[in-house]
Order: C-alpha cells, then structure tokens, then sequence
C-alpha cells in the first residue's frame, strides 16, 4: 500500500491527496457493510431449526401424516413456526440492503471524485 501511495505521489500528487482524503470513507463503508453482513446465515439457522425439525419429521413419517389426513396441520403448522423467523429475516435484509447500497454509493462517489479531481488538475 505504501508502495502504491508513493507511486501516486511520485506521478501526480494532487490527486494522490484527493485520493488520500477518500479513503476513510471506503473505509466506513466497507466495516459497515462488513458488520452488517457477518453472522447473518447463523441467526437464521437457528431461528428455523423447529420448522426444519418438523418438516424432516413429516417427510419421514409421511405415510403415518398421510393416513390420518393431516396433511394441513402438519403445513399450518409449519406456517406458524416460520412466521416469526420470516418478519425477522426480512426486516435485516432491508438494513443489509440499505448498507450496502450506501457502500456502493460511497465508493462510485468516491471514483466520480477522483475521475472529476483528475480533468480539472
């Protein structure tokens, strides 16, 4: 990295300080989408495990559900433990969505910056 911001430096070091004064905000963007990210299959493992436990179950009994027609119980059920998990799962990937978005956002403003910094030196 060192070598790379004296070689900027060395060519134009205008825009090397432009470039410089960007990079806490790659930064902040890149943790946030990082944090936002990390551990996100792990909590829907869990919050799903009683609906996966009672649709194995279901199919592995499927004859014993079947001969007592409750079929729709069984998928009522199934509705009922997943409902939870599902408002949950939805409202974090509208945050993970908005972060990541905003990452996005701040890294092409920072390239249009640089791109504009660099036409007007």
């Amino acid at each position: 990295m060192l070598v790379g911001v004296a070689i900027g430096f060395s060519y134009n070091w205008k825009i090397s300080l432009v470039a410089l004064g960007c990079v806490p905000f790659m930064v902040i963007g890149g943790a946030i989408n990082t944090k936002f990210q990390t551990g996100y299959s792990d909590v829907d493992e869990s919050a799903y495990k009683d609906a996966n436990l009672l649709a194995g179950d279901s199919i592995l009994d499927y004859r014993t559900v079947a001969s007592f027609g409750h079929d729709y119980l069984i998928v009522k059920q199934y509705d009922q433990l997943v409902e939870g998990p599902v408002k949950t799962s939805i409202k974090k990937a509208q945050c993970i969505g908005f972060w990541f978005g905003f990452s996005q956002f701040v890294q092409n403003a920072v390239f249009a910056l640089l791109y504009w910094a660099g036409a007007m030196f």
